[in-house]
């Protein structure tokens, strides 16, 4: 794709480095290394309270890293109580989204704004986007929601009146958001399928799905086993909520299919493993921790079982699994950010007992789990490639840009 060298800002709330440090730089660690070869990228970090400097290596793959430390700004006990009824009357931002140092944050976007002239500000999720909006405008911002706030609000929140009202408000305030952007692009289409329909927002919003990170990639063999152990595996950031409830359901069903076939055991791949999922290790579970490579783990386990509770957007641990040419079991849940089809690319469950049958018939159903597996590498290697996602992200983001960009700098580390 031939395009013209342009000066980008991309603006985080969280760290886009290194590769698989969060869900963040599970997308963004592959763009910047591609985008920096051919544009000049400015990174800005809007880092919270208490967060380390940016990762060494960031400044490697881009021309320059503004990392802005937010202040930790308290208000008093009343005045938090006041502004938290406030919002459920009044004001258009919603009271999850808000923030007690905007003017701390608008101060450092318009240093950055008055420094360089951007062709283009690429704003990563919807933190803080209004503030962004306010400095740059919106015909500048390219916005990647990657996930719907409204979506994950309520997955994670319900049943009291707030929790009601604040949902009713973060909807209104995303699409808001979006109408004031060049365009908006979330992973799944589920996401995108709650503006994307809608007149106003005028063919705004698009899908973009992540890709599959092969910086680490090795082909690894699958272990030989002589004692007919099957080793199933859960793979992700374990310190994520939504991966430690799955992973503790997961756990209770391993007891169920070891009280039929005590043979079957549990390998959790994953750094940062909170407490309670370090707690499940015993003999039948081994809890990895961080790891050098995921590949190698991948390759130890027979099947990757994903009975996932909560969560939303697209589930980069499925793709890495069929990629490393597992069977996946899983639910509806976790395939809504992918669209594979059940019984050909994966197999979907939703009860403990539907899991329990599918994970059973590992032992003796083998051609049919070998073909699904098969298919389901092929499907990932064909859909979920990270050259058509930078290509289709860059050709979005470009689109009504003036023909000549304004930096036209050669100076990229």
């Amino acid at each position: 794709m031939n395009v013209r060298r342009l000066r980008l800002l991309m603006v985080f709330s969280e760290k886009p480095w290194p590769p698989r440090a969060n869900g963040i730089s599970v997308r963004y660690a592959p763009i910047i290394q591609a985008l920096g070869a051919r544009h000049t990228i400015d990174v800005a970090i809007l880092a919270r309270p208490g967060s380390d400097r940016f990762p060494e290596g960031l400044d490697q793959v881009c021309h320059a890293v503004h990392f802005f430390q937010r202040p930790r700004r308290v208000p008093a006990l009343p005045i938090r109580v006041a502004n938290r009824l406030l919002k459920c009357v009044s004001g258009k931002v919603p009271f999850p989204l808000d923030c007690y140092d905007r003017n701390d944050i608008q101060g450092f976007l318009q240093q950055l704004n008055s420094a360089t002239p951007y062709d283009l500000i690429v704003w990563v999720a919807t933190s803080h986007l209004d503030i962004g909006l306010a400095v740059f405008g919106g015909n500048r911002i390219a916005h990647d929601a990657i996930d719907s706030v409204y979506h994950t609000f309520i997955r994670a929140n319900s049943g009291s009146l707030f929790n009601a009202i604040d949902a009713r408000k973060i909807k209104a305030w995303e699409k808001f958001l979006i109408a004031q952007t060049r365009c908006t692009t979330f992973v799944s289409q589920a996401d995108a399928a709650l503006y994307n329909g809608d007149p106003a927002l005028s063919n705004k919003v698009h899908v973009v799905p992540n890709g599959i990170y092969l910086g680490d990639y090795a082909a690894q063999p699958t272990p030989a086993r002589s004692d007919g152990t099957i080793t199933l595996g859960f793979l992700g950031h374990m310190g994520y909520p939504p991966n430690i409830a799955a992973v503790q359901r997961l756990h209770k069903i391993l007891q169920k299919v070891r009280a039929v076939d005590s043979h079957y055991r549990l390998l959790v791949i994953g750094r940062s493993p909170a407490p309670q999922i370090q707690a499940l290790a015993d003999e039948a579970t081994v809890v990895t921790g961080d790891v050098d490579s995921i590949w190698e783990y991948i390759a130890k386990a027979d099947a990757f079982v994903f009975p996932m509770v909560s969560g939303a957007g697209q589930q980069n641990k499925v793709l890495e699994a069929m990629y490393g040419g597992k069977l996946v079991i899983s639910n509806a849940l976790a395939n809504s950010g992918i669209g594979v089809t059940n019984g050909e690319q994966i197999l979907l469950c939703e009860s403990d007992e539907d899991f329990v049958t599918a994970i059973l018939a590992l032992r003796t159903d083998h051609e049919r789990m070998d073909r699904i597996a098969a298919a389901g590498k092929a499907f990932v290697s064909e859909r979920f490639s990270w050259d058509k996602t930078i290509e289709t992200l860059e050709a979005l983001w470009l689109t009504g840009l003036p023909a000549q960009g304004v930096a036209g700098s050669s100076g990229v580390n």
